[in-house]
């Protein structure tokens, strides 16, 4: 019999059942083919490509801002350098000490001292500064826009930096991740530089290094998502073109509109082709879950729903294949301690939520009974 309770917590002995662990894909649940963009969302990509400006993105978090770099990569066919083939977005992580300079590159400046030290060379500092840099996202995307062949200073990459662009220039996706994360005069500082894809490095002499001539078309297209965790600078949003992504309605009469049942079937349909009460029931709760009337702290989100689908189709699968789950059955057809404690943990990410979990999942049952009387 196939079990949801892997860990005890209380045993004596070990169990030696780890190779019994289920296995549920993740990357499967993200592929840039099974992304869904509204028309709206889809329109506002197409102005930000056809200016050459950057797209920023705001909405809650796990609604698929960052998701959005790979489909638009995936759908361009923009070069791969993944081993799975997929192609790659260059994507930089904006944290609370993030400075201007770190979207472009890193220095070393230990690493640096430590050398400069161990070297008996009085040139040292001149010849051997550049393996200290560590190009990031958009000083990649400026890289590779020039290729092997482009005209770059002396003295700016090492051989290795200089094999690992492209023979021929490519063009970029790179994903700037959460810019309102970043100090509040980094949105300002980077603002020439994104808008002419040039930057300085003070470590190399001030070397500048920028796209020059025909390497415009190779330009990156650069998308930036927020969480409005902080508002940014009118200067800095005078440069982008600006979309807010809201949450897509459960469902709709219109076939051509994005709705988390459509995007819980591009992303896990094949999980619930033989599950669609369950997977009903599983939907209705995250709706019911994100009304208003229920007072949440954190309402739960695309990302959280999927999740949620995921263990509870993963239990049920593993109780179909043994014959005890139909596909008639829904959530009520459920183990209730099974079904609680992933509906807690999944949906529900706060402690004063997590503790009605009992009452809200009994008001669900409730109000569903009710609407199918």
């Amino acid at each position: 019999m196939t079990k949801s309770r892997f860990f005890d917590g209380t045993l004596d002995e070990p169990q030696n059942n780890y190779l019994n662990l289920p296995v549920i894909d993740q990357n499967a649940m993200t592929r840039p083919q099974d992304y869904l963009a509204s028309n709206e969302l889809s329109a506002a990509v197409n102005v930000a490509l056809t200016l050459g400006m950057p797209l920023l993105l705001t909405g809650e978090p796990g609604c698929g801002k960052s998701e959005l770099a790979r489909r638009i990569a995936w759908e361009l066919g923009f070069p791969s350098y993944n081993k799975d083939g997929n192609a790659e977005v260059l994507k930089y992580a904006v944290k609370s000490n993030t400075e201007a300079r770190d979207l472009f590159y890193n220095y070393d400046t230990v690493g640096r001292f430590h050398a400069s030290q161990a070297s008996q060379s009085p040139n040292q500092e001149l010849v051997s500064a550049n393996q200290f840099i560590r190009y990031q996202a958009l000083g990649l995307a400026i890289l590779r826009a020039k290729g092997k062949q482009g005209d770059f200073p002396s003295g700016l990459l090492t051989d290795s930096q200089l094999a690992s662009l492209p023979e021929t220039a490519h063009r970029s996706v790179v994903l700037i991740d959460e810019i309102d994360k970043a100090p509040r005069d980094v949105p300002n500082d980077i603002l020439n530089e994104i808008e002419h894809l040039e930057f300085a490095i003070p470590e190399l002499g001030g070397v500048r290094v920028a796209i020059e001539g025909n390497e415009i078309a190779h330009k990156p297209v650069v998308i930036i998502t927020s969480n409005s965790e902080r508002d940014l600078p009118s200067a800095f949003l005078r440069r982008c073109v600006y979309f807010h992504l809201p949450f897509p309605p459960f469902s709709t009469e219109d076939d051509t509109q994005v709705t988390v049942q459509s995007i819980v079937t591009s992303r896990l349909g094949k999980r619930f082709a033989d599950l669609p009460v369950l997977q009903r029931d599983a939907i209705s709760l995250c709706q019911f879950l994100r009304l208003e009337q229920q007072g949440l702290y954190k309402q739960p989100g695309i990302a959280e729903i999927l999740n949620w689908l995921s263990y509870i189709s993963q239990h049920a699968l593993s109780q179909a294949t043994s014959g005890k789950f139909p596909s008639t059955a829904g959530l009520s057809e459920v183990d209730y301690q099974t079904c609680i404690l992933g509906f807690k943990t999944t949906l529900l990410k706060t402690r004063e939520d997590q503790s009605r979990a009992d009452s809200l999942f009994k008001a669900w049952i409730s109000t569903s009974s009710e609407s199918t009387k």
